[in-house]
C-alpha cells in the first residue's frame, strides 16, 4: 500500500504530538506500508541533519525507521521547510497510484483536501481526530473559520480514526460525517515503558507509615490542573512526595515552582525535573506509586499517550471525575478523585494509598489493556481499516 503520512514536524523538539507521529511513522513502515514521510531537521548540511535525526529518535525513545520512505528535509526555516512539504504532496497526488494520505493536524488534512480535489488519480483519504477545534476556539472569527475548516476536511475523508467513540460520535452528530470510523486511542512504546511490580517484596505498596511517591508527567497548561496537584500537598501527610516532569509552557513551571516552594515542607517534597528524554521519563514514572492526570478542564485537550505510557509501566493511576475519562474508569483501569479541587485530588491519593487491592487490580488491568495498545498494533490496525476503504 503507498502511503503518504502527511505530518509536518521538525525536529529536534520534545512535542508531545510529534513523539506520537514518529512512533506511528516507524511503526507504519515496520507493518510493510510503502511509507513517505517528510519530518524537517534542523542542521546546515545533509550530514548534520542525519546526526541530529538520530540523536533526537534515541532522546524520544523512537525505533529507527526502515530503510526508505523517510525523506529529511531542512527544517531551520519553517517557511522553506512548509513550502517544501506542500510542493512534495502535490508530486505524491499526482505520482503515486492509489495512495492513501494519511493527516492528523488539520492544517495538512486541509492541504490534501484541496490537492485531492483537483482532476487526476483517485486516491483515498483518512482523517485522524484527536478533538473538536473549533469548540476551543478563544474568538467568534477563529471558531466560525475551524467550523467550516473541520466540516469540509471531514466531508473529504474516505475514513475517520478517532481517538475516542464520543469524537466518532461527534464527527457524525456536529459535522455530518458518514463514512467508516475506526476507534484508536493513543499507544506507547514497550521498548521503553516496560513493567515494574509494585507489589514485589522488595518495592511492596506503601504501608501507614511509608513514603508515598506520586508523579505527575506532561505539560503545565492552563486546564491541566497541575497547579492544583501541586496545592493537594498542602492537604497530604508529609511522608507523600511529588515529582513533576515537564517544563512547558516556562512561565507556568516558573509558576509551579514557585507555588511549590510556598506550601510548608514544599521544597523538600515536591521536585521538579524538567523536560526529560523518553526513556529517562519512563524511568522517572516507573519509580512512583502513583500516576497522578489531575485534569481540570474537560474541554481542554488530553492526550491519552500518557495514560497508557503508566499503563503500561504497571503504575495505578489517578484520575479527576471528567468525562474524558469515564471509559477507563468503568473499564477499571483509573482511579478517580472525587473533584478537580487539591483538596478532592488529596482525597483520591489517600483513599488510593489505603487500598492496596484496588492499587493491584488497577495495576492488573492496565497491563492487561497495555498489551494491545504499543504503538505497532495501532498502526496495523490502521493500516488495514485504510485497505478496506474505496476513494
Amino acid at each position: 500500500m503507498n502511503f503518504v503520512f502527511a505530518k509536518k514536524c521538525v525536529l529536534p523538539t520534545g512535542a508531545a504530538n510529534v513523539l506520537q507521529s514518529l512512533n506511528m511513522a516507524a511503526a507504519f513502515s515496520r507493518a510493510g506500508a510503502d511509507m513517505s514521510f517528510f519530518p524537517g531537521i534542523k542542521g546546515n548540511n545533509g550530514a548534520e541533519r542525519d546526526a541530529l535525526f538520530r540523536t533526537a529518535l534515541n532522546d524520544l525513545g523512537v525505533d529507527p525507521p526502515l530503510a526508505g520512505g523517510w525523506d529529511l528535509l531542512p527544517g531551520s526555516h519553517a517557511g522553506f521547510y512548509g513550502a517544501r512539504f506542500r510542493l512534495k504532496m502535490a508530486a505524491l497526488r499526482f505520482a503515486s497510484p492509489g495512495a492513501v494520505f494519511y493527516a492528523r493536524d488539520i492544517k495538512e488534512a486541509s492541504c490534501i483536501r484541496r490537492l485531492l480535489a483537483l482532476p487526476g488519480r483517485k486516491h483515498r483519504f483518512v482523517f485522524e481526530m484527536h478533538e473538536v477545534l473549533h469548540r476551543q476556539a478563544q474568538n467568534a472569527a477563529q471558531k466560525e473559520r475551524l467550523r467550516r475548516e473541520e466540516a469540509a476536511v471531514l466531508r473529504a475523508a474516505h475514513g475517520l480514526v478517532a481517538l475516542t467513540p464520543s469524537l466518532g460520535d461527534m464527527a457524525r452528530d456536529i459535522f455530518g460525517y458518514s463514512g467508516p470510523v475506526l476507534v484508536e486511542p493513543s499507544a506507547y512504546n514497550p521498548a521503553v515503558f516496560k513493567p515494574v511490580d509494585l507489589f514485589s517484596a522488595g518495592s511492596r505498596w506503601p504501608g501507614e507509615e511509608d513514603d508515598v511517591q506520586l508523579v505527575y508527567l506532561g505539560r503545565f497548561h492552563q486546564g491541566k490542573g497541575v497547579e492544583n496537584l501541586v496545592a493537594a500537598m498542602e492537604f497530604l501527610p508529609l511522608r507523600v512526595r511529588l515529582r513533576i516532569i515537564g517544563g512547558s509552557p516556562a512561565d507556568r513551571y516558573a509558576a509551579l515552582k514557585a507555588a511549590a516552594a510556598a506550601i510548608p515542607g514544599g521544597g523538600a517534597r515536591i521536585s521538579f525535573t524538567g523536560t526529560l528524554p523518553q526513556k529517562d521519563a519512563a524511568k522517572a514514572v516507573a519509580g512512583a506509586h502513583i500516576f497522578v492526570i489531575p485534569q481540570e478542564d474537560g474541554g481542554v485537550f488530553f492526550s491519552p499517550l500518557k495514560l497508557y505510557e503508566a499503563l503500561a509501566l504497571g503504575v495505578p493511576v489517578l484520575t479527576t471525575p471528567l468525562g474524558v475519562f469515564a471509559e477507563q474508569e468503568a473499564a477499571g483501569l483509573v482511579a478517580a478523585a472525587p473533584g478537580t479541587g487539591p483538596e478532592d485530588i488529596a482525597e483520591g491519593v489517600m483513599r488510593l494509598v489505603r487500598d492496596g487491592e484496588k492499587a493491584r487490580s488497577l495495576r492488573e488491568k492496565g497491563l492487561a489493556a497495555a498489551k494491545t495498545a504499543t504503538w505497532q498494533a495501532r498502526a496495523e490496525r490502521i493500516l488495514a481499516f485504510c485497505a478496506g476503504l474505496s476513494a
